[in-house]
């Protein structure tokens, strides 16, 4: 859920961007925003950001492949009843279609507290609810992935642009070039993380099973944080880091060769990259 103040500094690409960016590190199913001005315009941005349909003012949706969704057109004269496809589902609700729901107890604490007026209120709701520890983890865990999720971005874009024709029988050598380079910057190691984040977002939204023991290993070496943090070693040690990331490397590869599903088996060299990239910082 994403709260805005008073809305002042409305920027419609740059939170498109930011929506972009967090559901697809964070495995989102769907995007919903208020049928508002505000909210039909942010969330065409994103579906030209994530080149997916979106479909406005819905009063009801229907999970499946494809969803089915109501909506209202013409001014509300009808009802239209359509399909709309693409992952993360791209939608806004129409106004007054759906009733708010409060959070119950939550206005009763702070009143009880000597709480009053509406700026006091709603840091004492805030409090409360925990939201302020949320925003803050949030925030802390994009701000030291935000450089890996823009630069994925910019390379989904470049990826999408070069096989622009492709499948129309005509030749674009300029295109074909722009394809090979591509690929090729997504094999530099520097862009490892993107490996890295990709995998994880599989997981996320059940496109790849790992078992519990091994999902959890993948999740905290793929965090950010310091080489003994991301090998789970007991100590800083050179010696005792390499041994966990040589460790690390046989145990995937093992899984790898002994009956791994071709989305493992990919997930498996991504993992073994990771702890072979972090060879270096152990010697």
């Amino acid at each position: 859920v994403a709260i805005d103040g008073d809305g002042s500094g409305f920027a419609p690409a740059a939170w498109a961007q930011t929506l972009v960016d967090h559901a697809r590190a964070t495995g989102a199913t769907a995007i919903v925003a208020p049928g508002s001005d505000r909210g039909n315009e942010l969330m065409a941005h994103v579906a030209a950001k994530l080149d997916q349909p979106m479909a406005a003012n819905c009063t009801q949706v229907a999970a499946g492949s494809p969803a089915a969704v109501t909506r209202v057109r013409w001014g509300g004269s009808l009802l239209e009843e359509a399909q709309l496809c693409g992952s993360p589902l791209l939608l806004t609700s129409a106004p007054h279609a759906v009733p708010a729901q409060p959070i119950a107890g939550l206005e009763t604490v702070a009143l009880s507290d000597g709480v009053s007026g509406a700026v006091s209120l709603r840091q004492a709701l805030a409090s409360t609810s925990g939201i302020a520890e949320v925003k803050q983890t949030i925030a802390s865990h994009f701000h030291e992935q935000d450089h890996v999720l823009k630069v994925r971005s910019a390379l989904d874009i470049l990826r999408r642009i070069s096989y622009r024709g492709v499948g129309d029988g005509a030749r674009d050598p300029g295109l074909e070039r722009l394809r090979g380079e591509v690929e090729k910057l997504a094999d530099d190691p520097v862009m490892h993380p993107i490996a890295e984040l990709e995998i994880a977002h599989d997981c996320n939204v059940g496109r790849l099973e790992l078992p519990d023991q091994m999902l959890e290993e993948m999740r905290r070496l793929f965090a950010p944080g310091s080489p003994r943090a991301r090998l789970g070693a007991a100590s800083n040690d050179a010696q005792v880091l390499r041994a966990a990331a040589i460790d690390g490397m046989k145990r995937w590869r093992v899984f790898k060769v002994t009956g791994a599903t071709p989305p493992q088996a990919r997930a498996c060299d991504v993992v073994m990259r990771s702890f072979q990239l972090l060879l270096p910082a152990a010697s």
